[in-house]
């Protein structure tokens, strides 16, 4: 509900947002990860991007 309330948040309170109550333990806390190295298959050499501004 962090991200859909329209409110500027601070990345700890999304986080604070996101605690979860579970059977064993209050205000849980889960490991978040986001890591695109591990199974990254881009090659800058194989697949060229390029950018290009359209109006």
């Amino acid at each position: 509900m962090a991200f859909l309330d329209g409110r500027f948040r601070s990345y700890s309170d999304i986080l604070g947002a996101m605690r979860v109550d579970l059977p064993w333990e209050r205000g849980h806390d889960a490991n978040r990860v986001a890591d695109g190295e591990a199974d990254n298959t881009f090659t800058p050499s194989r697949q060229r991007m390029t950018l290009a501004f359209t109006r």
